[in-house]
């Protein structure tokens, strides 16, 4: 999530859900490693599934190799919408060296 768009919603819901978990499984959030390098100019929320990928591509990157890096990750997404965000984002990931890649989001749009 962008700051700007943070600071207008006050939290960031993918955030409390991956704290909700994280209790539940006894994992570790991690949210430096993996970075959104490059912003979208308008919100998804009205693109359709081609605009959204070409919006998310190469938006990604891992900083912290390390903690990555023969790891299972589990991403955790509020919407899943066409999979684009998450599809970049494991793709990056298993480019760094996760072993396996996970995505749990809380609703899927229709």
């Amino acid at each position: 999530m962008s700051k700007k768009r943070l600071l207008a919603r006050g939290f960031n819901q993918a955030e409390l859900l991956a704290e909700i978990v994280s209790k539940h499984l006894q994992v570790q959030i991690d949210t430096r490693s993996l970075i959104r390098s490059k912003h979208a100019k308008v919100h998804r929320a009205g693109m359709d599934r081609r605009g959204r990928e070409l919006s998310v591509k190469r938006s990604f990157e891992v900083k912290r190799v390390n903690k990555i890096k023969g790891k299972n990750i589990l991403l955790i997404d509020d919407v899943l919408t066409s999979g684009a965000t998450v599809s970049s984002c494991a793709s990056v990931l298993k480019k760094s060296g996760a072993e396996n890649v996970y995505v749990l989001t809380a609703a899927r749009a229709a």
